[in-house]
């Protein structure tokens, strides 16, 4: 499966006697009442757009005024006769990618023959600024071919940034023997499971000579997506939050529990065999202060290896008597 996003300047040779077209030049600014050949899912928009992938159908889809692009069983033949630009948003080890935001050139593969981070040359920086391809911002790529010094340069920038003098991609290239004739020209695109759109807004093209600059005021306006994009990733954070914190109070509840079973089973005292039959006879120092007079010396009965042994009127949960000994410790 392609899963390339391959947008202008995709040339593929087919010859369709019934479909030939005048491509000297034209500039569309937005495709409303354009005639184009619409294939696979692609269509025009109400306000103008040309939408190459719709957001909710995971297809590959081809775009023409071409029709076709490479598949498995033709992939790398010189016999494709296609050369493309790719703005490509998707890493894949086994096409060499150089990461999942690069533009590309490619010639009957889908293997970049060179490619570069999507970037423009900021000539107030002095230095390329990276671009996003999937941002949901729009921006312009020139594509020029010199055949005479068979020279390509490509070139990317915000759409309301004028065109860098420094390309993004500069290489000699010789396409004579990629270009026949008759030949398409158009976008294609794919994508893999993620939900994803992608428009075109505008295309200048010029076979011999400079293509006209777009104007800018007049193209289409983008869709709105970012509000019903970032639902479902706030909702998704509010919950990753909320499982978390509760997470978090449950496992401290618990660590709490077992310090307290841990402390109380260490301070548990050990009773003797006779207390578990009448239960631990265990009393109140105020208890025994009073049941000894305040340990006075005529209560006291004698003195062993356990302390003294003093006499009171103490009762328990067992028995009462008038008398007992007490030991203080």
């Amino acid at each position: 499966m392609v899963i390339k996003f391959l947008m202008l300047f995709l040339l593929l040779w087919r010859s369709v006697a019934s479909q030939k077209h005048d491509i000297a030049g034209f500039t569309y600014n937005g495709f409303q009442g354009v005639s184009m050949i619409l294939d696979g899912l692609a269509q025009i928009t109400d306000n103008g757009l040309l939408m190459l992938v719709n957001s909710t159908i995971q297809q590959v889809l081809l775009q023409a005024i071409i029709l076709g692009l490479i598949n498995m069983t033709n992939i790398g033949k010189s016999s494709n006769h296609v050369f493309a630009i790719e703005l490509d948003c998707i890493q894949k080890q086994e096409f060499n990618d150089i990461d999942g935001n690069h533009v590309g050139i490619d010639i009957n593969d889908l293997i970049s023959i060179e490619s570069a981070p999507a970037s423009y040359f900021n000539r107030e920086e002095n230095k390329y600024v990276n671009l996003s391809l999937n941002n949901e911002q729009p921006m312009q790529l020139w594509v020029e071919y010199n055949g005479a010094e068979k020279q390509l340069n490509v070139t990317l920038a915000p759409i309301n940034v004028p065109k860098p003098k420094i390309p993004l991609l500069s290489s000699k290239i010789d396409l004579s023997k990629i270009i026949l004739e008759p030949m398409f020209v158009g976008f294609s695109s794919a994508t893999k499971l993620l939900p994803s759109s992608y428009y075109v807004l505008g295309w200048s093209f010029k076979m011999n000579g400079e293509a006209r600059e777009l104007t800018i005021s007049q193209l289409p306006k983008l869709p709105h997506q970012k509000r019903h994009r970032r639902k479902p990733r706030r909702l998704f954070l509010v919950s990753f939050s909320v499982i978390t914190a509760t997470l978090v109070v449950l496992i401290l509840i618990f660590c709490i529990i077992q310090f307290i079973v841990k402390t109380k089973k260490k301070f548990t005292e050990l009773l003797e065999d006779w207390e578990l039959d009448y239960g631990p006879h265990i009393f109140k120092y105020k208890d025994l202060y009073i049941a000894t007079k305040g340990f006075k010396d005529k209560e006291l009965l004698g003195s062993g290896g356990f302390g003294s042994v003093y006499r009171g009127v103490l009762p328990t949960s067992k028995t009462s008597c008038s008398e007992a000994s007490l030991s203080q410790f």
